[in-house]
């Protein structure tokens, strides 16, 4: 359908295998399958916009170490999105992406401009990967 680029099959079949295993081990598979699609002509990473996700070209402005983590995050909002929960105005996360956030194992720091939004992978009380 829209990945007509090279590599963009790989690049996906990695991000569905990413799927299968944090909708297992963080969501308990409550998280329903979408279709996801490489889409150059998006400047953002990644969008979920009528039961797919658009992966971008912003993409190759995140960190090989930090993808996880930013894809993590975006399947909280389809999480979210998928259970009718509205987690964000614009780009202000509120306390619903918060919780959600936590349940997910996430440590979460709230800023005047995005809310809820940095998001870490935290183990053993240390900050490894943080994102906006």
């Amino acid at each position: 359908k829209r990945n007509k680029f090279k590599h963009s099959d790989a690049l996906v079949n990695q991000f569905y295998s990413a799927f299968r295993v944090f909708n297992e081990k963080i969501f308990e598979n409550k998280i329903k399958p979408f279709s996801i699609f490489f889409d150059p002509q998006q400047k953002i990473p990644f969008k979920y916009d009528d039961g797919d996700l658009l992966i971008g070209a912003d993409i190759v402005s995140i960190s090989i170490k930090a993808l996880p983590l930013s894809f993590l995050h975006e399947l909280i909002h389809i999480f979210n999105k998928q259970s009718e929960i509205v987690d964000v105005a614009g780009h202000y996360h509120n306390k619903k992406f918060l919780k959600a956030a936590l349940d997910a194992g996430l440590y979460v720091i709230k800023t005047k401009a995005q809310g809820w939004a940095v998001t870490s992978l935290v183990i053993a009380g240390r900050s490894f990967l943080s994102i906006a």
